[in-house]
């Protein structure tokens, strides 16, 4: 019994020592696996790998201690090799890890939460803890958003949107959010709102391209800023916003929607016109080249007469065109006020020695203004007046219809052949006619005679046997005229038997049913386009006047007049080319002489006996000089000589005249 609980103690004492060792065992392999790592790291590679067997022989030794005496031997920590380091060293190359780690994690931010706070934050360090430091860009803001790098959030972004929303408003946020990138929401809404967060930032120049919409209201100052832009563009009165159908489409869906009163749109147009006269200032002054401007004078429906101001330059490459002023002259528009005017307005934008040269049409009033410009600025000179292109080709038509208009004859009715009595009777019908389709006219604007201010008679130095030859020699284009001018009344005035009758024969040719334009006297590009409809519908034309039971006999043109309406249209071509030329943004003035002797070939050529019918010939000729004698003013203006010399490339072909 005594030797069995002996037995019994010697197999718990084996169990305790078996459980013991073990234990030991287990212990001291995780600690040679540190005692690894650290020498490893501590040592260069070569010491290392000689040291290695070392080690290992070291850990066989004390491993077979521990199975002998139960207890592990006391292991000799490896001596380390001593390293000397440069503290300033380790700054710089902390500082280049912590730029090199903002530049990657930068490249991972596209929220546009960024772009209300400063691009590049601060790196700095708070307990020790490296964060980057967000500032806010709102004026007068300290607020700094620091980013904790050793968080599991560090790229969150939440408290940025908080503070955005809570410091620039839910608007900015929200128009923000509209932006595809950071970059351009920091252009079109953070920029703005900091320079002075007002109407004006809205009107921020976008460039062209497609117009988009977006889905959020405006804001309470883009809705103003969009209803000044509203009523300076379409011309509309203040009131406009209080109007009953106005507020109902506004509102309807938004009864909430802010809109603005008249007297807050009136302010806003005078606080925008002024700050953008300020920068237009600055920028003329400070563009580095002179500039060309132009003027012109008229009196409006309400009889107020206004002078205008326009500059026109090269910026980046792209033609410029701004209107500087439009300044009401309640006074006689002798050249000395016209004078006055234009000084006034370059003085008072600070430009006036920045003067190239002035565009203005040929009025005589305007040779005067130039002549007392050249004395009021001493940059200007009288010589650099450059005369309006499309003003001289209005005079050049002019003389060339001009010889078609009624005259009454030197004798009297008696002295008359029944073909020139009958074609006065038609021309006195014709110009009755031709007051009706006035009063009719939905243009409420009275004709604008200074299209032809400036415009010589030809005709008056004549003799009075060539005014008589001229007369009688273009009787048969008065005749081709006349004739179409009532075609053109009859059809339009006859609703219900002429007007369904030409429609029909419109359609037996098999073409697109129109109706003939008609022709104005104060409009000579008029002629052309009746001209020219007749021309291409001349087989109805024919079919329906021919047809004795439209009673239009009268009005058929022979196969002679027909001619001479083709003649006529091809000479007015040459002239409504170049006319739509000269009107579109890219001419310029190395373009008008070049165009100019062109024309004048085109008329030279048809002065050729046997090129043109006489009484084309003897209109043409009458054309030809008033063109030469505004192609003669050209040689004495210092402009035009700087253009020839600049002129390397014909025009674009679009116009036919080329």
């Amino acid at each position: 019994m005594a030797k069995s609980k002996a037995d019994s103690k010697s197999t718990k004492s084996t169990k305790s020592s078996t459980s013991s060792l073990a234990s030991i065992k287990k212990t001291t392999r995780k600690v040679l696996s540190t005692v690894k790592q650290k020498v490893t790291a501590l040592l260069s590679p070569s010491k290392s790998k000689k040291r290695k067997g070392k080690l290992t022989g070291d850990t066989t030794s004390d491993i077979s201690d521990v199975k002998d005496n139960s207890t592990p031997a006391p292991r000799k920590r490896p001596r380390a090799e001593v390293i000397d380091v440069d503290d300033d060293e380790i700054m710089e190359d902390a500082a280049e890890d912590s730029k090199a780690e903002l530049a990657r994690i930068s490249k991972r931010w596209d929220s546009v939460a960024y772009a209300f706070f400063e691009p590049i934050p601060e790196i700095t360090y708070v307990n020790k803890r490296r964060c980057h430091e967000f500032k806010c860009m709102a004026r007068g803001c300290k607020y700094k958003a620091q980013w904790y790098l050793d968080t599991n959030d560090k790229a969150s972004t939440s408290n940025l949107i908080k503070h955005v929303k809570a410091c620039w408003g839910e608007d900015a946020w929200a128009a923000a959010n509209e932006c595809k990138d950071i970059d351009e929401a920091r252009e079109t809404v953070t920029k703005p709102l900091n320079s002075n967060g007002s109407i004006l930032a809205s009107f921020e120049q976008k460039g062209k391209g497609k117009v988009t919409y977006s889905h959020r209201p405006h804001t309470k100052n883009q809705t103003k800023a969009e209803i000044v832009r509203w009523v300076a563009e379409s011309v509309w009165p203040f009131k406009i916003v209080e109007d009953r159908g106005f507020h109902s489409l506004m509102k309807t869906g938004h009864p909430e929607y802010w809109i603005p009163s008249a007297s807050t749109v009136s302010r806003d147009v005078k606080l925008v016109f002024g700050r953008t006269w300020e920068r237009i200032a600055k920028m003329l002054q400070e563009y580095d080249s002179l500039i060309n401007f132009a003027t012109d004078a008229w009196t409006s429906p309400n009889h107020h007469a206004y002078v205008a101001v326009t500059a026109h330059f090269e910026l980046n490459g792209s033609p410029i065109s701004l209107v500087l002023d439009i300044v009401e002259v309640p006074k006689s528009h002798t050249g000395l006020n016209l004078a006055i005017a234009f000084a006034s307005i370059l003085q008072d934008l600070g430009i006036e020695h920045k003067i190239l040269s002035v565009t203005c049409d040929n009025a005589s009033n305007n040779d005067t203004m130039t002549e007392e410009a050249d004395s009021m600025l001493p940059a200007f000179y009288a010589v650099n007046c450059t005369r309006c292109f499309l003003h001289i080709l209005n005079l050049v038509a002019k003389s060339l219809l001009k010889q078609f208009d009624l005259k009454e004859p030197d004798r009297s009715d008696a002295d008359l052949s029944e073909e020139e009595q009958k074609l006065l009777d038609m021309e006195k019908e014709s110009e009755a006619e031709e007051r009706i389709i006035i009063d009719e006219a939905d243009d409420d604007e009275p004709p604008d005679d200074d299209d032809f201010e400036g415009w010589v008679d030809e005709v008056e130095a004549l003799t009075l046997e060539e005014r008589a030859n001229l007369d009688r020699s273009v009787i048969p284009v008065r005749q081709v005229l006349v004739k179409l001018r009532k075609l053109a009344f009859k059809l339009i005035h006859s609703t219900t038997i002429l007007l369904p009758a030409w429609k029909e024969c419109v359609q037996e040719h098999g073409m697109i049913v129109r109706i003939m334009p008609r022709d104005v006297a104060t409009h000579w590009n008029s002629t052309y386009d009746m001209l020219s409809f007749a021309i291409e519908y001349q087989k109805p034309a024919s079919a329906l006047t021919g047809n004795q039971d439209n009673k239009l006999r009268e009005f058929k043109l022979t196969p002679e007049e027909w001619t001479i309406a083709e003649q006529l249209q091809t000479t007015l071509k040459s002239l409504k080319d170049a006319t739509l030329y000269f009107s579109c943004d890219t001419p310029n003035l190395p373009f008008v002489v070049p165009i100019m002797d062109r024309i004048d070939t085109l008329f030279t050529n048809a002065l050729t006996p046997g090129k043109s019918d006489p009484a084309m010939r003897a209109a043409i000729q009458m054309a030809k000089k008033t063109l030469n004698r505004y192609y003669s003013l050209t040689d004495s203006a210092e402009v035009y000589r700087i253009a020839i010399v600049n002129y390397s490339a014909p025009p674009s072909t679009q116009a036919g005249v080329f």
